[in-house]
């Protein structure tokens, strides 16, 4: 009887450690996030004219809690020159997210936490965004001068950078993967190097043609490749789906077994509370009430309340109309001891309260 071979273990395609090597100088980032970030990059790169497109585009949410942590260092400047046809914006409209997907280039949102308020404009670019993941992803757009409907493909690599302020969407939120940053210690400051483009320009290009060359070489049946679901994953659908795209990636690359692990890694340490921000708004309202003994107080009274708040700083009465609307809650004109103001009663937020606390 012959004896049982050992499984061949995968080749490492080298092409990874060079983009790892690049982002690691001028970036800190734990062994999973960079493994994380290199294959983004050759998934990004999927997205050529010559090569076969994924089905699915996982978002990555470069994030951090403070200031001078490395968020725009990582995901607008260092993957700004790896990813395939990168741009970078801020303060985004519907309008430029979707002409600019329909480039199939790599979009970069820095400063997202401004995109999240309230209003029926956010909404609209919330579910421009939502839209772009997967293929056919589109919306549509009448064309005066054709005389007819256009519709806009959105489905393009996306890149959202800023300060988790809370108010992301879950729905946006569950279609990223999440890179945490941290602010670097005195130690870990001396082993990075400033990032200044135009010192790097060759090898750069050199980089990138790289990257080109390997995607045409490996792009044709890289979607057909359908991975086993990450066990610590499996009951959440979306995580499974937009892992698929890396893990296809990884199959070529050799390092599908160790991106398994740092897949699971990054979405067990920023594993969400089952409170949102919407629920713990009701919350903080309910603690108002009772802190005043009231059954009545001014939208004033509530926004300066919601604001102690970081999650909360940028909500204002038009965000707050908004937000209570979808609890079915609206303020009103109440007569006060000062005179009447827009106000809420206690009665108002009764059922939300009972629903949803």
């Amino acid at each position: 009887m012959a004896a049982k071979r050992n499984p061949t273990t995968p080749k490492k395609d080298p092409i990874i450690g060079k983009i790892s090597d690049f982002i690691s100088r001028y970036v800190t980032l734990p062994a999973s996030e960079l493994l994380i970030c290199s294959h983004y990059v050759l998934h990004t790169h999927q997205f050529s004219e010559r090569c076969q497109q994924p089905v699915i585009t996982p978002y990555l949410y470069v994030y951090s809690a403070e200031k001078r942590s490395g968020k725009s260092r990582l995901g607008i400047d260092v993957m700004g020159v790896l990813c395939r046809n990168f741009q970078g914006v801020n303060n985004v409209t519907t309008a430029t997210l979707f002409r600019l997907a329909a480039t199939r280039c790599t979009l970069a949102i820095d400063e997202v936490d401004m995109l999240f308020g309230g209003g029926k404009a956010n909404d609209d670019l919330v579910g421009t965004m939502n839209t772009g993941y997967r293929m056919g992803g589109y919306v549509p757009r009448y064309d005066s001068k054709a005389g007819e409907v256009v519709h806009f493909s959105t489905f393009a690599p996306k890149i959202f950078v800023g300060i988790d302020n809370g108010m992301m969407k879950d729905t946006t939120r569950d279609r990223c993967i999440p890179i945490h940053m941290h602010r670097q210690t005195s130690e870990e400051a001396t082993k990075v190097q400033p990032f200044y483009s135009y010192r790097n320009e060759e090898e750069v290009a050199a980089l990138n043609a790289e990257m080109y060359d390997w995607s045409l070489e490996h792009t044709v049946g890289m979607r057909d490749y359908d991975p086993e679901p990450i066990p610590s994953i499996a009951d959440n659908d979306r995580q499974v789906e937009v892992s698929v795209p890396l893990l296809q990636v990884a199959r070529v690359t050799g390092y599908e077994k160790e991106l398994r692990e740092a897949i699971a890694d990054v979405f067990e340490k920023n594993a969400q509370p089952e409170n949102s921000a919407e629920t713990d708004m009701l919350l903080l309202i309910q603690e108002l009430f009772d802190e005043l003994g009231q059954e009545r107080v001014t939208s004033e009274a509530v926004l300066a309340k919601l604001q102690e708040d970081q999650r909360f700083r940028g909500l204002n009465g038009k965000g707050l109309s908004h937000k209570l609307g979808a609890y079915g809650i609206a303020s009103k004109t109440i007569r006060f001891a000062s005179g009447p103001k827009r106000g809420f009663e206690r009665k108002m937020f009764l059922d939300a309260w009972e629903r949803y606390l």
